[in-house]
């Protein structure tokens, strides 16, 4: 089903963004290394990155990640554009995703964030944007 099929994307992109926040290291000038947040092809051709499989979900619930990962992994993943694709957010939606998500502007979105955010972007621009 549809909803099943949402799911599913939503996972793989809660995985990617999982993976990378976890392997993220910061130079001293406090900017992202970009080796850090490679994903590993073959993990991915093997189904995907599936770490939050053994994250309990009070953890997971409680994990944040910064604007500068998303950023990130939307402006040099093919992975997360492809998943982003696949839940039918818009091309120009991704570009400010970080922005979008983060309504606190902690500079933190939490996966609840995430995942009410991109489900509130999904389909063609509204004219409200």
């Amino acid at each position: 089903s549809d909803k099943r099929l949402w799911h599913k994307n939503m996972m793989k992109f809660i995985h990617i963004m999982f993976q990378c926040h976890q392997q993220v290291k910061y130079n001293v000038e406090g900017d992202i290394e970009m080796d850090s947040l490679k994903l590993d092809p073959q993990i991915w051709q093997q189904g995907g990155y599936t770490e939050t499989g053994n994250v309990s979900l009070e953890t997971l619930k409680a994990t944040a990640f910064s604007k500068d990962v998303i950023d990130h992994v939307v402006e040099t993943s093919p992975e997360a554009l492809q998943v982003l694709a696949d839940l039918d957010i818009e091309p120009q939606d991704c570009m400010r995703l970080s922005d979008t998500l983060d309504r606190t502007k902690s500079g933190d979105i939490k996966v609840m964030e995430l995942i009410e955010g991109i489900s509130c972007l999904r389909g063609p621009a509204r004219r409200s944007d």
